[in-house]
């Protein structure tokens, strides 16, 4: 095991490659392969993450904008009108 940023060697040396973020679901990542093996993998998780978060905010905008029709409450129905003392 080796702790590098020197990404040549990573490269030429890495048989697997972990990274440690809070951006990834367990906080961890691991690619087997080399250094540019898990740059790949990273940019498609990342990018599926971000394909996520955009949809999510326009589902949240659409229920904002009054797209998405939110459920109304009941309402208590109407009294009828009283007649009128005549005095």
């Amino acid at each position: 095991m080796a702790v590098s940023h020197d990404r040549s060697f990573l490269e030429h040396f890495a048989t697997r490659v972990f990274e440690l973020n809070r951006a990834y679901a367990r906080g961890l990542l691991e690619a087997a392969g080399s250094y540019s093996d898990f740059l790949l993998m990273r940019d498609e998780i990342l990018a599926n993450q971000a394909e996520y978060q955009a949809t999510l905010a326009n589902k949240a905008g659409a229920r904002s904008n009054g797209c998405v029709k939110e459920p109304r409450l009941a309402r208590p129905k109407a009294r009828p009108a009283l007649p009128r003392r005549v005095a």
